[in-house]
């Protein structure tokens, strides 16, 4: 599973690690830098995993619009085609359940 979760001036990429060690890094702010350096995250994430098209983007509740159409744009950028866009309490289930199969 990869995950960009949104806070304020804050983002956080999560990866399960497709069978290797699992992945988190956070990168302050919601700026141009800050989403210049999520793109190139996410492609390299890509690069390594070129199979995985999947990414859930999770902002919390309190995240201005605009900072969530942006990290969007970033994702397709990143040449990721399915991009699910949920709430954290639902991530959170999904992951559970993810995990409890075993994957």
């Amino acid at each position: 599973i990869l995950a960009v979760g949104i806070k304020n001036n804050l983002l956080r990429v999560e990866h399960s690690g497709g069978g290797s060690q699992p992945f988190a890094q956070n990168i302050a702010g919601t700026d141009k830098k800050s989403l210049d350096e999520l793109q190139a995250l996410l492609t390299d994430i890509k690069t390594q995993y070129p199979d995985n098209a999947d990414i859930m983007v999770v902002p919390d509740d309190d995240v201005a619009y605009d900072d969530i159409v942006h990290v969007l744009e970033r994702v397709k950028f990143a040449k990721y085609k399915n991009i699910a866009l949920t709430s954290a309490a639902r991530s959170m289930q999904v992951a559970a359940e993810y995990r409890a199969r075993g994957r």
